[in-house]
């Protein structure tokens, strides 16, 4: 390969890694105050607002009933029956795909869970990395670091530094140490948000009343606490109880933007043609090739899609889940997020080479054309509410399924030689 054809490749490649990973990651900058962030809680320590540790009564008992007016009394609340021992310790990241998972032994380090019901009963001093239909942090859960979690339901008694939700319901009795980031159809705020909370969703609630059988006698009351801002989207304006937050109050309407279709066809159809440049000049013999096995085998492509659309992550999965091959399956990953993320548009290229062929179109400006023509027309396909899933895991299975079918021809081919 000439100099000239690596470079432009290399342009090409970095372009397309652009617009499939139009993602923009930041760190905040740890607080002078992180210092007992990695510390463990006994059963006589709590960390207060200021983020100084406090002593808290041995016989002390944790209130059932919350009211949280002062973010040292919450704390103190949450953390009461907190009693973790060393000799219970796992001092490695722990990986677990199960039905129901309880963590109720302190990890000194990570956690990677994908389960039914994740419950979270001890301390994990690292961060927590949660996929579950019900995630539940007990009053002795504590994760020391930040939890990311997408769930349909997320509960929140104990504690946790830093908290990364996407849920249908998510509620807060605990202590959120600093700041919220999430995504919720529902959001019950019973507890107290440290820092700042950065909300989109459709209803906020920030109280609740428990009564007697006879509706009369008050049981218990809920209050719930945001020391800094909140700043939250939603289709309505929602009444925030006064004294809920320290604070701003800031709210922005939810607004469906044509920018953002327009932005997102426009990222599609370049990408595309991003990869139809770069097929067509390393590798024109790929698009034949494509449009064949679209031609004569289109069963075998759909059953290879299949294929690895579910083997690649469980191979990926089970590469992490051992120390020693951790890297392997990172790297197998992160290779099928690429391919998933081009697989429609090699569709989109392979089709657009047998249609193409029936009509009689050699030249390359018509091919071209064709090509914007196809790739408008898919993702407009795609945006149709309901069936535009649909569509997009046809697209997704047949794409892969090209990739996956050309690089095993390849390997037969080599072999055979």
């Amino acid at each position: 390969m000439s100099k000239h054809k690596l470079i432009l490749s290399i342009f090409i490649f970095t372009l397309i890694l652009t617009l499939i990973c139009p993602f923009v990651f930041a760190e905040d900058k740890i607080s002078e105050n992180n210092k007992y962030e990695n510390q463990l809680i006994d059963e006589n320590s709590a960390i207060n607002g200021e983020g100084t540790v406090v002593n808290v009564s041995a016989n002390s008992e944790t209130q059932k009933d919350p009211k949280v007016t002062e973010t040292e009394e919450n704390v103190e609340s949450s953390t009461s029956e907190t009693m973790i021992t060393e000799t219970n310790a796992t001092p490695n990241d722990v990986y677990l795909i199960q039905d129901s998972v309880t963590i109720d032994y302190i990890v000194d380090g990570n956690v990677y869970v994908i389960a039914d019901t994740v419950n979270i009963d001890a301390q994990i001093i690292g961060n927590a990395y949660i996929c579950a239909n019900n995630i539940n942090i007990s009053q002795q859960g504590y994760v020391s670091n930040s939890l990311f979690a997408i769930s349909n339901n997320i509960t929140i008694q104990g504690i946790v530094y830093d908290l990364y939700t996407t849920s249908e319901n998510l509620t807060i009795e605990g202590y959120v140490y600093r700041d919220v980031h999430s995504v919720a159809k529902k959001l019950e705020l019973l507890g107290t948000i440290g820092r700042n909370a950065f909300l989109k969703t459709s209803e906020i609630s920030c109280s609740k009343i428990i009564y007697a059988e006879n509706n009369i006698d008050v049981l218990s009351t809920f209050q719930g606490k945001v020391v800094g801002n909140l700043n939250y989207s939603a289709p309505s304006e929602i009444k925030i109880p006064e004294g809920t937050v320290d604070g701003k109050i800031k709210y922005e309407p939810e607004v469906i933007s044509t920018n953002n279709y327009l932005s997102t066809a426009i990222s599609f159809v370049v990408l595309t043609i991003a990869l139809w440049l770069l097929i067509k000049w390393l590798s024109p013999k790929f698009i034949n090739k494509a449009e064949t096995l679209l031609k004569t085998k289109p069963l075998s492509v759909v059953g290879f899609g299949i294929l690895g659309l579910i083997v690649i992550p469980l191979v990926s999965i089970a590469l992490m889940l051992l120390n020693v091959t951790s890297s392997v399956g990172i790297l197998f990953l992160a290779l099928y997020f690429v391919l998933i993320c081009i697989s429609i548009s090699i569709f989109i290229i392979a089709l657009n080479n047998v249609i193409c062929s029936k009509i009689k179109f050699d030249k390359a400006i018509k091919q071209f054309v064709i090509l914007v023509i196809l790739s408008i027309v898919t993702w407009l396909l795609t945006i149709i509410p309901y069936a535009g899933s649909v569509f997009v895991l046809i697209y997704m299975i047949l794409g892969l399924g090209i990739i996956v079918k050309n690089i095993l021809a390849k390997k037969e081919e080599k072999a055979k030689e």
